[in-house]
Order: structure tokens, then sequence, then C-alpha cells
């Protein structure tokens, strides 16, 4: 495992296997750890690299009001420079999804493809800054939207309690509530809830905002875009991802089953799966 400065941060980095590249960007609360059972399957044909986002564990950068969206792009793109110098596959799940949809909007010469998981895209849905917009949802799609403002909560809620230091609580109430109805199948193993607890404090990356991105944007997404969804994320969620298969001109939507907002921790072997299939098509 290497460090590499990007943009003045010490990002760690894993890379395993040889050939096309596979950029793999995690989400919150994880770090480059999250990736083990992809890798273990794309390295056997791709060259994978896997990181620690600037906030992550274990780097030592512990600025949140400066771990924007825009700011993590920016060492994505400074990361395949660096690394690759040519285009790569890019995954991201959830606070990942956006930033690898941003390079791919910002920098579309080094994205081959795009794969989203779960990706944390609200703007798709609705507008958090207009009323008019939301309460149109509320009134529309009621459902999906209270499924919205359920989430929110729960993030606000998970905040508070990293804000006090207590980490083991803030799991706790935040992972079953990623579960729609909290019909939760899958426990966490006690190696990914302790890297869950190394990284709890990147929810404050969250008090930077929420990502704009939009329906305008996701129609510009050029790459060949592959979704996936858990079978019992939230609804808010499969929202999402529905609005995003209807949006992005070149793209395949897939439902990984026993599974909600982490497909790649709770059904790894479905996700890899579909993945490496996406892959078979557009990687080489």
């Amino acid at each position: 495992m290497n460090a590499i400065e990007i943009n003045s941060v010490r990002l760690h980095v894993e890379e395993i296997g040889m050939g096309p590249t596979v950029v793999l960007v995690h989400g919150i609360p994880t770090d480059y750890r999250v990736w083990r059972p992809q890798v273990d399957e794309l390295s056997k044909h791709y060259r994978t690299i896997s990181y620690s986002r600037r906030c992550a564990f274990p780097n030592q950068y512990n600025d949140y009001a400066e771990s924007t969206i825009e700011n993590n792009t920016t060492d994505l793109e400074g990361l395949i420079a660096k690394t690759v110098g040519g285009p790569v596959h890019l995954i991201g799940h959830s606070y990942g999804g956006p930033i690898v949809a941003l390079c791919a909007l910002r920098h579309p010469e080094l994205v081959r493809s795009l794969v989203l998981i779960e990706p944390y895209l609200p703007g798709i849905i609705v507008d958090q800054i207009n009323t008019i917009h939301r309460l149109s949802l509320l009134i529309g799609k009621p459902s999906l939207a209270l499924s919205g403002v359920k989430s929110q909560n729960n993030i606000k809620t998970t905040q508070r309690e990293v804000s006090r230091k207590n980490l083991e609580k803030a799991l706790d109430t935040y992972y079953p509530n990623t579960w729609e109805g909290k019909k939760l199948k899958v426990q966490l193993s006690a190696s990914t809830r302790a890297m869950m607890l190394d990284n709890m404090e990147t929810f404050h990356e969250l008090l930077t905002g929420v990502p704009t991105f939009n329906k305008e944007n996701a129609e510009r997404i050029a790459p060949p875009t592959l979704i996936l969804s858990g079978e019992q994320t939230t609804k808010f969620m499969r929202g999402v991802a529905l609005e995003l298969h209807r949006t992005i001109p070149n793209n395949q939507l897939a439902i990984i089953q026993n599974a909600a907002h982490y497909p790649h921790i709770e059904n790894p072997e479905e996700c890899s799966a579909k993945i490496l299939a996406f892959f078979s098509e557009h990687a080489r």
C-alpha cells in the first residue's frame, strides 16, 4: 500500500492486478478496505486501484469543511493522472457516486465506463433548496418524499451522535435505517463494523451540502454506465436509481438481491458478478 500526495493531501492507495485499470471510490462511512471482495475478483482480470478519500482512514486529513464533492473529484482526477494517465473504469458507492459522476462530466476522456452503486444523488429527484419543488414531490409522490425525509433525518441523527463521540450508537442507529422498513437481513461482520467505526466521523462531510447533480447533468453522462441498487434499499434511493436509469443515455440497471444501501458488502458475490458482466461488454 502506498501514499500519494494529491492537492496537498496524502491519500492511501492500494493497487492490485494487471490489465485495464479500475478505480474504486468508496462512500461514507467506509474506506479503501470496503472493496476487498470486489478487488479479489476484479484483480484477476483488471488493474484495481482502491484508495481512501481525503478524510477516510488511514489518512491524517480531517478538515471536513474542505472535503466537498468538488475537492474529492479533483483528488480523483489527480490520482488518475498520477497512476494511470489515461482513461479508467470508475466505480463509486453512495457519496462516491457523485464524485465519479462529476469526474465523468468534467473529464469524459478519463472515463471508459461508470458503475454507480446506490449513488447519493438526491438532486436527481428533488431540488432540496427549492421549497415549491419539495412540496410538489410531497403532493405528487408522498411515499417517495417521506422516504427522502426519513433518510435525511437518519443522517442528521447519526451526525449528532458522531458529534457526541457516540460512534457505536451512531452506527447502530444509522445502518438499520438504510434498509426499507428496517428489514435487516445482513449483519455487519466484525471487520466491516470496525472499518465503519474507523470512519464514522466522515459523516461530517455531508455538512458541506448535498450534491446538486440533477437530470440535466445525468443526460450529459457519456460513458456506458451500470447502476446497481439493493433489493431492499429505501424507496428514495430506489427512486434515485430509477430516475438515473430513465435519464442517463447509455445505461443498465441491476438489482442486487438480499441487499440494501451497501450491496458490495451485503451481497458481494452478486455485486462483483454484475460488475464483471458489465465490464465484459464495455471494459475492453
